[in-house]
């Protein structure tokens, strides 16, 4: 019995070794909950996603308890919508442009077709890094004056302009 215990235990350590390495080529971990909030965790070399139950009896719920870079957040498995791994080497991956004037920059604000209200917007500097991201409202006026002069990636779904700054 003692050796099954200690088989199944290196069967577990095995397991969380290979999630951690899997972990370790993204920067981020995007989780959307059922309210329609977004989060965006940084992660680093020691960050972790455990899934445990909090509790006990009719109290017990299942929790997901995320531990970021040099940051932890708890959240109520039921209420997580969605949760993915993200990586921002280039920022501007999967783009495919259908129909550029849903997304277009003017007089130093996006102007947003309508049919992207409640979409996530996100911009990105030429490094790749994300710079913005916020969720498009109805008639939100969103501008990049808060930003360094220079040459941006605004991006929608799987649609993108470039914008600049000047």
């Amino acid at each position: 019995m003692k050796k099954l215990k200690l088989v199944l235990l290196a069967m577990f350590i095995g397991l969380v070794a290979n999630a951690t390495d899997e972990l370790k080529q993204y920067d981020r971990i995007a989780i959307e909950l059922t309210d329609g909030t977004y989060h965006e965790i940084p992660i680093n070399s020691s960050s972790y996603i455990y899934s445990c139950v909090e509790g006990s009896g009719t109290a017990a719920k299942q929790v997901v308890l995320v531990k970021g870079d040099n940051c932890e957040y708890k959240f109520d498995r039921n209420e997580i919508k969605s949760l993915r791994c993200v990586e921002y080497v280039s920022g501007i991956s999967d783009i495919i442009v259908e129909d550029i004037e849903k997304i277009r920059y003017e007089d130093g604000r996006f102007r947003l077709h309508s049919s992207l209200e409640g979409e996530m917007l996100s911009v990105y500097d030429m490094m790749g890094r994300l710079v913005l991201h916020v969720r498009i409202a109805d008639n939100a006026k969103i501008t990049l004056d808060h930003l360094p002069a220079g040459v941006y990636v605004a991006k929608v779904n799987n649609e993108s302009i470039k914008v600049a700054v000047k």
